[in-house]
């Protein structure tokens, strides 16, 4: 499995856990079984932490006030990994005409699931940290600019999983 097994996932989880960290984004999807005490690994340090966001990818379909997701056509963790994440989100973004992404939905909507959140989004609302997403301006299919702050690897501090497993980082950056 990729990039590391899940107890790998789990030890990651749970040091950020330790040192820290308000929010957990874990951008990796675990949509199949493993072996089963990997799966138990990562389910029992996501319900530990308490505070871990993990994607579903969806399959956008028509666009309304926000866009419509198809619930036969997602990717989402298992069941055991996925009950003991605080918070779901979406980490697709549909392509501008040039194949690049300017423009992100908050949120996505579907009448049996009702509302979903992006997965920087759901980060957020997680921490506390952001609007009600009424309050931010969208354009006329739910989308948010996106406002890149500055050169890509350089806005913002980047933490390697190497320098939490080999405690070369401090908690305060990680906090």
């Amino acid at each position: 499995r990729w990039p590391w097994d899940r107890s790998g996932q789990a030890e990651l989880v749970s040091r950020l856990n330790e040192a820290g960290a308000k929010v957990i984004g874990l951008d990796v999807n675990f949509p199949e079984d493993s072996v089963p005490s990997e799966d138990r690994a990562l389910a029992d340090a996501l319900a530990e932490a308490g505070n871990v966001v993990l994607p579903i990818e969806f399959s956008f379909t028509d666009q309304g006030e926000f866009p419509i997701y198809d619930q036969n056509r997602i990717v989402a963790p298992i069941q055991e990994i996925r009950n003991q994440a605080a918070a779901l989100g979406f980490s697709n973004a549909p392509l501008d005409a040039d194949g690049i992404v300017r423009r992100v939905p908050l949120a996505a909507d579907n009448d049996d699931q009702g509302r979903a959140y992006g997965f920087a989004y759901a980060a957020g609302r997680l921490a506390e940290t952001v609007p009600p997403v009424q309050a931010v301006p969208l354009d006329d299919r739910g989308r948010m600019i996106i406002h890149f702050p500055g050169r890509p690897g350089e806005a913002f501090q980047r933490i390697s999983a190497h320098q939490i497993f080999e405690e070369e980082i401090e908690a305060d950056a990680i906090e």
